[in-house]
Parts: C-alpha cells; sequence; structure tokens
C-alpha cells in the first residue's frame, strides 16, 4: 500500500485569521477601552458622540500617517508577532 501524501498546512489561514483578529482588536477594542477608561478616570471626551468619535480620530489619524495612531493600530498585531515568535523558539528542540 503506497503512502498518501502529507497534508497541506493550515497555517496560512490560521495566520491570516489570527492577524485579523489583532487588528480588530486595535481598530475598535483598544481604543474602545481606551476610551471607557479615560472616561473614568480623566472625564468625558469633548465630542458628544463618545467611543464613536474617538474611534474615528484614531482611524483619521492613521489615514494623515501619524505615527502614534498607528502604533495603537498595529499594537495588538506586534504581540502576536512577538508572541509566537517565543513560543516558537521555545517548541524548537535544542
Amino acid at each position: 500500500m503506497a503512502d498518501s501524501p502529507p497534508r497541506p498546512r493550515r497555517r496560512t489561514w490560521r495566520w491570516f485569521w489570527t492577524a485579523v483578529a489583532a487588528l480588530l482588536t486595535g481598530g475598535i477594542g483598544l481604543p474602545a477601552a481606551a476610551y471607557l477608561a479615560g472616561k473614568r478616570f480623566i472625564g468625558a471626551y469633548e465630542d458628544s458622540r463618545g467611543v464613536a468619535a474617538y474611534v474615528g480620530s484614531i482611524w483619521e489619524g492613521a489615514l494623515a500617517a501619524e505615527p502614534q495612531a498607528w502604533a495603537v493600530l498595529l499594537a495588538p498585531l506586534g504581540l502576536v508577532v512577538c508572541w509566537s515568535a517565543v513560543a516558537r523558539g521555545l517548541r524548537r528542540p535544542r
């Protein structure tokens, strides 16, 4: 009986969905959490639309190529990449 060919890895799709989740977290989740924390400790945001205006201002900053906005948007993806590199290094045999 002939050996069957090895199954292809689904690593590409896993990375794709991990990146999508991290970018959504950075694009919506992290700014929303920062807004809520700031509202609790500092006070209300200047715009009456609340969290939507805050998230919108971060996206406007990203479109204007402001580094601070890009740092907020890409921070979760950076964490995923760093932790996966650490985990990959720990799994490799020495």
